[in-house]
């Protein structure tokens, strides 16, 4: 599995702004990406936020890269970031079972 995580922090005056837009993102991935694991969590700042991803391959990964709801995203998140996104790779180092399945 490849894990990557995403970070970015809106501007303040666009706080919550993107919920719906995260949202059709993941029902995007969800209809059309089924091996993938894709979740989003929120900072109790409302400004900040972290998505996990995770692929069982490198192709897994490029198509969702190349998918046009991820594109669309993408454009509708980076005008109202103050930082990031920033993407991670990452390594499961532990975890229970229901958070590594």
């Amino acid at each position: 599995m490849i894990r990557v995580s995403a970070t970015y922090r809106l501007k303040p005056q666009h706080a919550g702004s993107i919920d719906t837009a995260v949202s059709e993102f993941v029902r995007g991935i969800s209809e059309n990406e089924p091996q993938a694991e894709y979740r989003v969590f929120k900072s109790t700042d409302g400004l900040t936020y972290l998505h996990l991803l995770g692929f069982p391959n490198a192709e897994a990964r490029q198509a969702h890269e190349a998918a046009e709801y991820t594109r669309e995203f993408v454009e509708s998140l980076k005008p109202r970031c103050d930082s990031g996104p920033e993407f991670t790779a990452l390594t499961l180092v532990a975890g229970t079972k229901a958070a590594t399945q």
